[in-house]
């Protein structure tokens, strides 16, 4: 099986399109200036705010550094990364599946649904914890049934690591998970080799964290602690700052995992009330409170992100295993044979149409930008849809005036340098821009809701794809991949040369 999952991630590391903008600032184009020497620079990078972790970067740059001793650079090295993140992910769900001896229809819907082949091969923290909380839910059992502390310790390392170096916020999950373990066994927080262990997985990723940050930053600094401070210093909600990048309804996680997850997802909320039942019942399955822990994090962590106003979908991938495992669960309990396979198959054919959907739909920017081109190539409204700068190869990326954009990033000069007008408001710099008559080339979009604009019409198109105009298409299940009965409207993804080059 695991070879299956490795083939479904390498597939979703070339296709799939990038979903997040932060993904390429924050991770992959500081990632291509450690190694290649050129790359965008977010604020959180700027050694006055200081919030992101270098040893994460370097925990995924290192094979871009030995595919740099063989004179590799560009896609090459970016669809090897991808590639390798998915991997990885797929080698923790394997060890998971396997250890709870699941049936191969959990080990389907962890590596065919949607959210799963979205998010396995990101480069995002909140990726790096749901891969690493698979690990530690692995080694936990592990330790559970062998009563080896030399597994207590891996689990604990994975849990320090995703902490202290990936997603500070992610403490909540394991922390939830213990609770159904320490009621039946509360002596446990007497034992001594626990926190021995603790305080020794801890030492291991924070000492190594604020050594390479200090370097990098050029002064004492432990990213985390910073991404912390920012993220809970404005209000009360535990990610308070981040409502400075918009506010969601109550109910966007509903409709996200479901997109995600569908059939699955609804069963997943069903969950807590059938392991209640078969409590109450005393009908144990297998692992039962491994299951009862798993519903409990994962429970808490969808109630309290869905709290909070800012919510974005890479905020849900840390419970994604919980979602899935959670929810085969319940489609498992049904005592009819054949529509437990019906449902599952319904699941799969709904999972394969999504992810159809939004490769079809969405991957433009990855072909345009695939394009080899030199000198100066410029973005507006577009700005967020760069896949970084391993895309760009011995050309320079620029922005145009188009639309309030926020704090646009600024080209890297070194890693302690500290950029001049940056801020952490989201506050539009007007410094970012350069005029539009000094590009050579431009990439935007030209959609019937969103035409392009005039000033752009006559420079000459090098290359257009399609890309789905969601606002005007109105039809129900648009979300979806229906063929010969869906009307989608189509718009043009563009790579243009400015009229006045030759």
């Amino acid at each position: 099986m695991l070879w299956i999952s490795a083939h479904v991630q390498n597939y979703a590391a070339f296709f799939v399109p990038i979903p997040d903008c932060d993904e390429v600032f924050n991770y992959w184009d500081p990632v291509h200036f450690l190694v290649y020497g050129k790359g965008q620079e977010p604020w959180e990078y700027s050694p006055d705010y200081a919030l992101r972790s270098y040893l994460y970067l370097l925990l995924h740059a290192w094979p871009a550094y030995i595919l740099k001793l063989f004179g590799l650079s560009g896609l090459p090295v970016f669809y090897t990364l991808r590639t390798l993140i998915g991997f990885f992910s797929a080698y923790c769900k394997h060890v998971l599946i396997k250890e709870l001896n699941l049936p191969n229809t959990f080990y389907f819907a962890m590596i065919l649904s949607t959210g799963m082949v979205m998010a396995s091969h990101t480069f995002i923290p909140s990726a790096f914890v749901m891969n690493l909380l698979m690990l530690a839910f692995t080694y936990f059992l592990k330790f559970y049934k062998t009563n080896s502390y030399f597994y207590l310790f891996l689990a604990l390392l994975c849990c320090s690591f995703f902490m202290i170096v990936g997603w500070p916020f992610a403490a909540v999950i394991p922390a939830a998970f213990v609770v159904p373990y320490l009621i039946q066994y509360p002596k446990f927080l007497l034992d001594y080799k626990l926190y021995v262990l603790g305080i020794a997985a801890v030492l291991f990723t924070t000492i190594p964290s604020v050594i390479i940050d200090t370097y990098f930053y050029g002064k004492p600094v432990f990213g985390i602690w910073n991404l912390f401070k920012y993220n809970t210093s404005i209000g009360s909600s535990l990610v308070g700052s981040s409502v400075l990048f918009g506010v969601d309804p109550w109910y966007f996680y509903i409709v996200n995992l479901f997109l995600n997850f569908n059939i699955i997802f609804l069963c997943f909320l069903l969950s807590p009330l059938l392991l209640i039942y078969s409590y109450i019942a005393k009908k144990f399955v297998p692992s039962f409170r491994f299951l009862i822990a798993l519903c409990t994090c994962s429970v808490a962590w969808f109630l309290l992100l869905s709290s909070q106003p800012h919510k974005e979908e890479r905020f849900m991938y840390p419970i994604y295993s919980g979602i899935i495992i959670l929810g085969c669960y319940v489609i498992n309990s049904i005592p009819y044979k054949y529509l437990k396979f019906m449902i599952f198959g319904v699941f799969l054919l709904i999972s394969f149409s999504r992810t159809a959907h939004l490769v079809r739909s969405y991957n433009a920017p990855l072909k345009i930008w695939s394009e080899k081109l030199d000198g100066r190539v410029c973005v507006g409204r577009e700005w967020y849809r760069f896949p970084s700068s391993f895309f760009l190869g011995s050309a320079d990326l620029f922005y145009i005036k188009h639309r309030a954009a926020g704090i646009l990033p600024v080209q890297f000069k070194s890693t302690d340098f500290v950029p001049e007008n940056m801020n952490d408001l989201n506050r539009e710099e007007p410094s970012r821009y350069v005029d539009i008559n000094s590009c050579d080339y431009i990439v935007d979009i030209n959609l019937e809701s969103d035409p392009i604009d005039i000033e752009f019409r006559n420079w000459t198109v090098i290359r257009s794809e399609t890309f789905l105009d969601s606002k005007s298409t109105k039809q129900p299940f648009r979300s979806f991949y229906l063929p010969f009965i869906q009307k989608e409207v189509l718009g043009s993804y563009l790579l243009m040369k400015n009229p006045i080059i030759n």
